[in-house]
């Protein structure tokens, strides 16, 4: 299986670098990924009521819908966290800063959050990005989101749970003493996505799909609630971006209410969703001016992909030599800043 995986990814080897570029070469990897709520969901910004947009229905179908929105962090931020604590797991987070952390105040590795600290060094900073921290500088996120867009119209698919208050005697709850309600999407409900990673390596792919294929809470209250699982439509690789969430989520819209006759039924499957993506794919790529190719052994990449994470012993090297490739780049980083401070230096002084 890890045989069958390594030789889809050869045929595709143009498509990656052999390490992590410093400049951008458009080198695109699309994941089409289809979100299916297995239980209650909460997707909220702030507040009790569900984050909705006013949108068209579909791309031929111009009808006015209220869509619940699921917001790019709400995707990316629980995935980030399955890929550190996994990094973290295999000790692959090592503390490179050690003893120099007081004097520097950067955070270790180890101790790297996507709030509070980032470290600037470890492979989840160096692919999802991170914001300007204190002598770390920042980093350009080369895992490329957006929202993504539940198909049908928000009364199809929401439903507002009140919160009662339980009491800890065999008496149980009392009557009446609900004290707040939530609004909450349904279970069975799909959200067209894509995830475009920008210039990576194979061993950064593998991550990034790990990632995805291993995350199963989102939104508010992943503790209780917002178990999903991510099925994964397709991989494509282009030197432009393929597909857009919201283009989807709307061709969708098109193509099952048509054989519906007209309007979106309350009742959805994952197999219509599955069943008319060659449709949905045919539809948008119709449009797009640039190179592109795409995995035709989509079921055998994905098997691969499960031997790998199942296997330590092959999973920690592939992780080793992904944290060496972020090392190596991040020390890349650093001479050529120092290289370019000690011109600017000579350039200023007159007797240099």
């Amino acid at each position: 299986m890890l045989e069958q995986l390594t030789s889809i990814l050869n045929q595709h080897k143009s498509a990656f670098h052999e390490q992590i570029p410093r400049y951008r070469q458009n080198r695109y990897v699309q994941i089409v990924v289809l979100r299916e709520t297995k239980s209650h969901a909460i997707f909220t910004t702030e507040g009790q009521t569900l984050d909705v947009e006013c949108l068209q229905a579909g791309i031929d179908n111009r009808t006015q819908l209220d869509r619940v929105v699921m917001y790019k962090r709400k995707q990316i931020a629980p995935e980030r966290r399955t890929g550190k604590a996994l990094l973290r797991d295999l000790g692959i987070l090592r503390d490179t800063n050690g003893a120099k952390k007081e004097k520097s105040n950067k955070t270790k590795p180890a101790e790297c959050q996507i709030m509070g600290g980032s470290c600037g060094t470890c492979p989840d900073c160096i692919l999802y990005g991170y914001a300007a921290t204190t002598g770390a500088g920042s980093q350009r996120a080369r895992v490329l989101t957006d929202s993504g867009f539940v198909v049908r119209d928000i009364s199809q698919v929401m439903r507002n749970i009140k919160l009662n208050a339980i009491q800890d005697t065999i008496a149980g709850g009392i009557a009446g003493s609900a004290f707040a309600s939530r609004e909450n999407v349904l279970p069975q409900i799909f959200i067209p996505t894509v995830e475009t990673l920008l210039d990576v390596t194979v061993p950064e792919f593998a991550y990034v799909l790990g990632n995805i294929l291993k995350t199963t809470r989102y939104g508010a209250e992943s503790n209780r609630e917002g178990f999903i699982r991510n099925h994964i439509l397709g991989i494509y690789l282009s030197d432009v971006e393929l597909f857009s969430n919201l283009e989807l989520t709307q061709r969708y819209y098109d193509v099952i209410a048509t054989s519906a006759g007209g309007t979106l039924p309350d009742y959805l499957s994952a197999d219509q969703f599955i069943d008319n993506w060659s449709q949905v794919e045919k539809a948008a790529l119709a449009q797009v001016v640039g190179r592109r190719s795409r995995v035709e052994d989509l079921d055998g990449l994905l098997t691969g992909m499960r031997a790998l994470y199942e296997d330590e012993a092959v999973l920690r090297p592939m992780l080793q030599r992904l944290n060496e490739e972020t090392q190596r780049y991040v020390k890349e980083v650093k001479e050529t800043k120092s290289k370019d401070k000690s011109d600017e230096t000579s350039e200023d002084d007159p007797e240099a």
